[in-house]
Order: C-alpha cells, then sequence, then structure tokens
C-alpha cells in the first residue's frame, strides 16, 4: 500500500508524516514560497483557513465558524450595547474570566500561526525558505498575541483600579443595604430617587504657595437621580455654610445641638470643615465606618437639604490637572476673567494671581488652566466658582467620547485610583454604570445653587434650613415633572455603631418646610454654561477698571 502511494506521488515522507501540525498525506501538494507566506498570512488574519487550504478542512472549518461566530457576537454584544456589556464586566468575577480568556485566546491564536504553517510547508523547501519563514510566523504570533494581552492589560488595570475604589469597605455608617433598597439584583427597585454627594477635595499647595493639611472639601453638590427616567437634579452647597445641622436623634445631633459648631475654632464652623474636623475631634462617633468625615457629611447635608443621602464620591483636585490632560483638555465658555492663584484674606496682604483666563466662547483649556477655572475665586465669590465647576463636570461628561477615555485609559485609571474614594461597594457598580447611561442618554439635568441668589436674602451664616429644604423639596418634583413621590426619598441615613438598614424618613424627624418662596432652578445646565455676551461686557468692564493696570488684555501681567 505504501508501494501504491508512493508511485502516486502522494506519499509523505517518514520524518514528516507524524509532526504535529503536517498536512494528511493524501491531500499533499507542493506550495511554492510565495503561496505558503499568503496562506499563512490569511490564515492569521481568518483563524481556520490555512487549515482547509492545507487539507485540514473540517477542523480548518470548525475554527473558521467558531471565529467568525465570536467575532460577530462581540461585534454585536460590546458595539450593539456597550453599556451592557461594561454592566456585566463589572460584575464580581468576570473580570478575572475576561483576562484568563483574553490570554489563552492569545496563546491558542499564536500556536494556531505555527500549526498552520506547518502544514503548509512544502516538504522540499529550503533553509532559507524556512528561515525566513520563521522570522515571518514570528512576527505573526507577535501581532496575535498584542491585541489579546493588551485587552487582558486593560482589563486588569480596570479590575485593579475597581477593587482600589470600589472594593468592599471594612463598613459604613450610611451605606444603604439591599434589604433597604429593593435587592441586589434590583437595587433601585424600591427607590424612586438615588441621591449621591459628589465632594472635590482641595488639598496640598495653595494658590499663594503654601500647603494646605488635610483635605478641604470646597466643591459639594448633591445629585439627586430619577431612578427611572435619569432626571437629575444637581444640588450646589456653598463651602462657607454654617452650622450644619444633624438630625437631633443621632450622636452628631446630640453633639451639634444648634448646627455644627467648635466654639474658638475661627473658620471650623464652615462647611467645607466638617470633613476633616469631626473625624479629628470625635474619632469612632458614629461607630464602624472607614470614612467619617464624609459620613458625617452625608447625614448632615442629607438632614439639612430633607433627602437622604445613599453614597458619596469624593475627588482630590490634586489628580484633576491629569484627568482632564490624560482627555487631551476640556473645552468651556469662559463669561468672566478667572484668576490663575492668587488669595485675597482679611487682614493679610494680597497675593496677586499669576495671570488671568480670559473670557470667550469654546475656550480650549488645558489641565492646569481647567483646574483653575474650576477652583479660582480671586476676584469673585463662591457662587460664581460653583457655578464654574458644575460648568466644567457637565463639558467633562459630554466630551469624554469612547475614544479619547480608551486611548488615555492607563493614565485615567491610575489618577483615579489614586485620587478617589467612595463607599459604593463593587456588587452596585454594575447597575450604577446602567443608571449612568440612563441619565447620559435621556435625564435632564436642572441645578440649583443654596445661595443668595436662588434663595434672595439667605444667609450663609444663619441659614434658613426650612427654606432651604422647600427649595430642594420644589427643585427635585419640578425635575421629576411633578409627579407624585418625586420628592425627597423615603429613606433616610442613620448612623450607628455597625451598618444596618436604613429606616424610613419617618424615623428620622426632618422640620417640615414653612417657605413658599419659589427658588431660582437652572432647568438646563447647557444654557446656563451657555455663552453670554452681555455677560461678558459687563465683566471684562469690571475686570479692567479694577486690573487693568497690571494686566493686558490677554491677562498676563505688565
Amino acid at each position: 500500500m505504501a508501494d501504491i502511494h508512493a508511485s502516486d506521488g502522494h506519499a509523505a515522507p517518514a520524518s514528516r508524516a507524524h509532526e504535529v501540525g503536517a498536512r494528511p498525506a493524501h491531500r499533499a501538494r507542493t506550495r511554492g514560497p510565495a503561496a505558503v507566506l499568503l496562506f499563512t498570512v490569511l490564515g492569521t488574519i481568518l483563524p481556520g483557513l490555512g487549515l482547509i487550504v492545507a487539507g485540514w478542512r473540517k477542523l480548518g472549518l470548525l475554527i473558521l465558524l467558531v471565529g467568525i461566530g465570536a467575532a460577530v457576537y462581540l461585534a454585536v454584544r460590546v458595539g450593539g450595547d456597550p453599556v451592557g456589556a461594561a454592566e456585566t464586566a463589572l460584575v464580581p468575577g468576570v473580570l478575572n474570566a475576561i483576562i484568563a480568556l483574553s490570554l489563552a485566546i492569545g496563546l491558542a491564536w499564536a500556536v494556531l500561526v505555527v500549526c498552520t504553517y506547518r502544514a503548509l510547508r512544502p516538504a522540499g523547501d529550503t533553509r532559507l525558505h524556512r528561515g525566513v519563514m520563521s522570522v515571518v510566523v514570528g512576527l505573526l504570533c507577535l501581532l496575535v498575541l498584542a491585541p489579546t494581552s493588551y485587552a487582558a492589560q486593560l482589563t486588569f488595570t480596570t479590575q485593579q483600579t475597581v477593587n482600589t475604589i470600589f472594593g468592599q469597605r471594612p463598613g459604613s455608617a450610611t451605606v444603604p443595604t439591599a434589604a433597604s433598597t429593593g435587592s441586589a439584583k434590583d437595587p433601585w427597585a424600591d427607590q424612586p430617587r438615588l441621591n449621591v454627594l459628589l465632594l472635590g477635595g482641595d488639598a496640598g499647595p495653595t494658590a499663594g504657595g503654601g500647603i494646605r493639611r488635610g483635605l478641604r472639601t470646597d466643591s459639594v453638590v448633591v445629585a439627586s437621580i430619577d431612578t427611572h427616567t435619569g432626571n437629575t437634579v444637581l444640588v450646589s452647597v456653598p463651602r462657607n455654610l454654617e452650622h450644619l445641622q444633624f438630625p437631633p436623634d443621632s450622636p452628631l445631633g446630640k453633639l451639634y445641638p444648634n448646627g455644627y459648631h467648635t466654639a474658638n475654632r475661627g473658620d471650623q464652623d464652615l462647611l467645607n470643615t466638617v470633613y476633616d474636623e469631626i473625624p479629628a475631634v470625635h474619632p469612632g462617633l458614629l461607630g464602624t465606618t472607614d470614612n467619617e468625615g464624609a459620613d458625617a457629611l452625608k447625614i448632615g447635608l442629607g438632614y439639612s437639604l430633607g433627602v437622604s443621602i445613599d453614597y458619596y464620591v469624593v475627588v482630590s483636585l490634586t489628580g484633576f490637572e491629569q484627568v482632564v490632560n490624560a482627555l487631551g483638555g476640556v473645552t468651556v465658555n469662559v463669561n468672566e476673567p478667572v484668576a490663575d492663584g492668587g488669595t485675597h484674606e482679611p487682614g493679610q496682604p494680597d497675593t496677586l494671581p499669576r495671570r488671568w483666563i480670559m473670557p470667550g466662547p469654546n475656550q480650549h483649556l488645558t489641565g492646569r488652566d481647567a483646574e483653575w477655572f474650576s477652583r479660582g475665586r480671586y476676584g469673585t465669590d463662591d457662587n460664581a466658582r460653583i457655578r464654574r465647576q458644575r460648568c466644567t463636570i457637565n463639558a467633562l461628561v459630554n466630551q469624554a467620547s469612547p475614544a479619547r477615555v480608551l486611548a488615555s485609559y492607563q493614565t485615567l485609571a491610575d489618577t483615579a485610583a489614586n485620587v478617589t474614594k467612595t463607599d459604593i461597594s463593587t456588587d452596585r457598580l454594575s447597575k450604577l454604570v446602567q443608571l449612568g447611561d440612563t441619565i447620559k442618554q435621556h435625564g435632564t439635568i436642572s441645578s440649583l445653587v443654596i445661595d443668595n441668589g436662588a434663595l434672595p436674602g439667605l444667609s450663609m451664616t444663619n441659614p434658613d434650613f426650612d427654606r432651604i429644604r422647600a427649595a430642594v423639596e420644589t427643585a427635585i418634583k419640578r425635575n421629576a415633572g411633578g409627579s407624585a413621590g418625586a420628592g425627597p426619598t423615603s429613606q433616610a441615613a442613620s448612623p450607628g455603631s455597625s451598618p444596618s438598614p436604613i429606616p424610613t424618613a419617618t424615623q428620622v424627624p426632618v422640620p417640615t418646610p414653612t417657605s413658599s418662596s419659589a427658588p431660582k432652578i437652572e432647568n438646563n445646565l447647557n444654557d446656563t454654561c451657555a455663552y453670554q455676551p452681555d455677560q461678558v461686557a459687563a465683566a471684562l468692564a469690571d475686570w479692567k477698571a479694577t486690573f487693568g493696570a497690571k494686566y493686558t488684555d490677554q491677562g498676563l501681567p505688565r
């Protein structure tokens, strides 16, 4: 039988008849170097095609169909529903599976490239041809290993970032439990609104060149989100609000029955000192918690605004510049000259700004300029700074395209892990991703600033909290279209010695709002952040009258 096969010219040499990847003996053909190169490359691009050409039709067709099926599934699953894919990926344990699968696919693909070449290789190839093809096959292996290894690296980075920021916490005095917010599968089932406290922490170098100790929360925003429609109210609270109130029957309420106040500590009555002050002076007061300052703010702001705050996110501004630069900058409308640096403290000489960010539409800012656009208040006030902060956040959300995020993913992930803290755990993260997409795609964002612009005559040193609660309730109902049950959420944070289900609002006394005056609510943040020529003209006239002798029209020192 061997002689018959040999006489027909179809028998493979005995030394190669049993090689792994060698083509079936009865299908052996002589191919030139160009054909081997072509089909090896095509077999790399379309795994299995090279084996089909080499005679391994069933195996090659199976691999080809599996590869095409996997590619189509990923295109439909990820390309058609990227948010759903991200939601699935953030389920605990899935990221580990993606890392292992990416590495396995890359290794199997590389092995397939080698086997394809061996199956295609002619019996009489020369040493030169084998040497050239060895180099080509090696490069092809690197080509298929690179994207799968990169995918594994990105997934590992995501996993590390998620674990660092959203990993399970030792405990919290205020975080809601699954029992109080629906279920782990659907945490919004019984929760019409989700309230998240967003804190911008200001630490490190000061505008005057000094060093600030601790974290001063100068940016305080409560995002109240309709969990069904995505409609969101951003309630901005000035840093200089004094005498924050706490539930009377809570440990903090008993300690501060007349509102947050520390005798003989200067400006320590201000809202932006609570985060550092309470843990330093009263450690352990709230029981088991890994961030007593944030929990104190959640309890106090929730009671003072008349809502229940479910989670907090605090971001240190030390990483803000890196984030903006990684995204390629941010484009905003600048409606007034904004100082880069500078200090004005009572009883102390002024430190002049290094320069000014001058007004103009669609100004593209670098990370440094965006940071000072958000935090600068020399020559202006906290209310103007709050408006600019909200516009910067709005611009970043709108301009952060997937391509820009992916291109700088490593930098963004590393920065986020270093500057972000939260009590949101990984088991809630996937649902929050879905809710975030609902906000971006369908939600309407409105805004309320707790100041004397929205509430004329409101004092920051002696606030009318009944009036503030009424304003927040009005803003939430208006954002929800005035529907029943659209007001403050039905749950309120209750601190204790250990995490426990959050009691309903009726269990935490909140004074009934008594003021009927309508607050000024900004119904569309895009309109608020639009370029305002009349405002610019007035702001420039005032600026030139005050600073024109010291700075050029471009905002540079003379």
